[in-house]
């Protein structure tokens, strides 16, 4: 019997007289082991490849959530549930729907931008009297808070100055005489 062969009976000699101390539950010495069982061929035990590569993690990737709102015309400011703090990005977007500031006349979130309808000279649209906001009339507009107002149009992506829940409305002080809806995601990542 070569040296290897040897000390593989040796080990099942071993794991063999403590199986049998287990088993008996005694404390005495278990009894001598009269059988050797003879081990004719030892396979080699591979091994895993070696780790080539550790690439470092340097930069921990913050979660962006999302979250979809329904901003009616006819409404004033509108609360969409969704909670922004300073300092994170927020990405306001418009996906899908029209609204209407007035009859006869259906825009995006980009607002009345149809010259044959609305005007576009900012001189006059920065006073207009049915704006909440100088700009384009009937555009999507948002608010965090109580805090400054926010001329979005189809999307715009903006740093909260800040705290709190995110309101949307259509820009027009007239609500009475609005119909229809905008689909809307707002993306924040802190």
């Amino acid at each position: 019997m070569n040296r290897k062969s040897q000390t593989v009976v040796i080990l099942i000699t071993l794991i063999i007289t403590s199986l049998a101390c287990g088993i008996s539950g005694s404390s005495t010495q278990a009894p001598p082991i009269t059988q050797v069982i003879q081990v004719t061929q030892i396979v080699p035990v591979t091994q895993a490849p070696p780790i080539t590569q550790v690439v470092p993690v340097t930069q921990i990737v913050p979660a962006v959530s999302q979250q979809e709102a329904e901003v009616y015309a006819n409404k004033s400011w509108q609360d969409t549930g969704i909670e922004v703090r300073q300092g994170e990005i927020v990405t306001i977007r418009y996906v899908s729907g029209q609204w209407s500031p007035f009859s006869g006349y259906y825009t995006d979130g980009q607002g009345c931008t149809d010259p044959n309808f609305c005007t576009q000279d900012l001189s006059i649209l920065a006073n207009w009297p049915d704006n909440i906001v100088g700009g384009i009339h009937a555009t999507l507009i948002a608010r965090i808070g109580n805090g400054q107002i926010i001329v979005v149009g189809n999307e715009i992506t903006f740093e909260a100055k800040d705290t709190g829940i995110l309101l949307l409305r259509i820009n027009d002080k007239n609500i009475s005489d609005n119909s229809g809806s905008l689909t809307i995601l707002v993306k924040i990542k802190p």
